[in-house]
């Protein structure tokens, strides 16, 4: 276990998680970045996210805000980019609409199929997140977030004893086409 001695990339999951992001990257912007991304041709939901584009962001000193899969964090993690991954929890459909008023039209989402999905996620994925922030109210969620991002970048990781070959050729083969949801 060591500091990784960069600023690692950020990936939440969760039923606010979009919202979340949106408001770290809108309100720090010295700290957060949201990498860019090229759109998949044949499949219109799908984006692709280059790692040069999270490693230009880790090189400008800020944490690259990652909208991806879980398979994907094992990715970032096989290349040593130890993501932080914070999964936002509730247990409460009552919550996540609550969280989730006064959106536009357009970021309405079912509140039960949110929870579903991340009860889903917490029963398959949970062995991918760095911690956990239980949602119970509009207020402390947004500070918790902040405090667990600092405690996570501050703190050591697992790390491998070899370095990955960082080749163009073996990243450009195994992850050309890096997704997104």
């Amino acid at each position: 276990m060591r500091h990784p001695g960069f600023v690692r990339p950020l990936v939440l999951f969760g039923p606010i998680s979009d919202l979340a992001r949106e408001k770290l990257a809108k309100d720090f912007r010295d700290k957060f970045s949201v990498p860019l991304q090229d759109d998949d041709k044949s499949n219109s939901k799908c984006r692709i996210v280059r790692l040069s584009n999270i490693r230009d962001i880790m090189d400008r000193g800020k944490h690259a805000l990652l909208d991806i899969t879980p398979t994907a964090v094992d990715r970032l993690n096989y290349v040593q980019f130890y993501p932080i991954v914070i999964f936002l929890k509730t247990d409460s459909k009552h919550v996540i609409k609550q969280l989730r008023h006064g959106l536009p039209k357009s970021a309405h989402k079912s509140s039960k199929k949110l929870l579903e999905q991340c009860q889903k996620l917490e029963r398959i994925w949970s062995h991918i997140f760095s911690t956990q922030i239980v949602l119970n109210d509009e207020e402390s969620w947004y500070r918790k977030l902040r405090d667990a991002i600092d405690l996570q970048q501050s703190g050591a990781v697992w790390m491998s004893e070899s370095k990955v070959r960082e080749s163009r050729e073996v990243i450009h083969n195994i992850f050309n086409n890096f997704r997104t949801n």
